[in-house]
């Protein structure tokens, strides 16, 4: 019975530690909260008149956040944009974001849904808006709309399996290859993001190429499996790293943490 007890307290403690928040000292910061140290900005350049805001303005830092389409009018034009981290993260890692939406939207999407997203292993140039990599999705519609925070996206030069059935995240579904191009999801069924003004917290657990599970305020929303991108022979080769980026499309978002933590 006490062999027992152990073993069930050991699965708990293991699957506590993949969603909660460790002691400060076993993290590294991405972001400081004072600058942009490190990160490195990219624009799009379709939408934008006199009212768009500039990369050294699209995102910015204040009262230690970093701000996302601070200032902008509501309503105004403004541009698609990326900012990414210089670090190459690789093998096992637990990234954690806390973000919150503001109440701020823009053309072309000023009447949509807001939309962000976590991109990791990032592994095309660093100067393009759309790269190669993988996303977490951030959005405020609910599941099988546009735009829902937890929803998992497979972009540009990457292939991954997804258990998927009609679309959507299903661990029980038979897996199924998803990327090689823009457009290619696997959506959440849950929504568990937070109202409008309220503090999130995103976890990514990657381990390396085998698998990335998405966890939105503690819940599981997705899971992506052997990860692998197309290199220069054209032969896939999993894909077990790369960087970190957060998108700016076109709503107002403010982070005040972004971290690493081996695992």
């Amino acid at each position: 019975m006490k062999t027992t007890c152990k073993i069930i307290a050991a699965v708990f403690a293991l699957w506590s530690v993949s969603v909660t928040a460790y002691a400060s000292d076993e993290w590294q910061n991405l972001f400081n909260g004072e600058d942009l140290s490190g990160w490195t900005v990219v624009k799009g350049g379709k939408y934008f008149d006199e009212n768009s805001l500039d990369e050294e303005s699209i995102y910015s830092v204040h009262d230690g956040s970093m701000r996302v389409y601070h200032g902008a009018p509501d309503g105004s034009v403004q541009y698609k944009a990326l900012i990414t981290h210089e670090k190459q993260l690789s093998g096992n890692f637990h990234l954690q974001v806390e973000y919150r939406w503001r109440e701020g939207r823009y053309i072309p999407r000023s009447e949509s849904k807001r939309d962000a997203g976590i991109l990791f292993h990032v592994h095309s140039r660093n100067n393009q808006i759309w790269p190669s990599c993988l996303e977490m999705q951030l959005g405020d519609g609910q599941p099988g709309e546009r735009n829902v925070a937890g929803d998992l996206w497979v972009s540009g030069k990457t292939l991954a399996d997804v258990s998927s059935r009609d679309g959507f995240f299903n661990p029980d579904a038979p897996s199924e290859a998803r990327g090689h191009g823009m457009r290619r999801f696997n959506l959440t069924r849950r929504r568990s993001e937070k109202p409008l003004g309220e503090w999130n917290t995103a976890d990514i657990i990657v381990y390396g190429s085998a698998r990335a599970e998405f966890y939105l305020n503690g819940k599981l929303v997705n899971e992506v499996r052997n990860m692998r991108k197309r290199v220069s022979s054209g032969a896939w080769a999993p894909l077990a790293g790369g960087r970190i980026a957060l998108q700016a499309e076109w709503a107002e978002i403010e982070y005040r943490v972004v971290r690493v933590r081996e695992l």
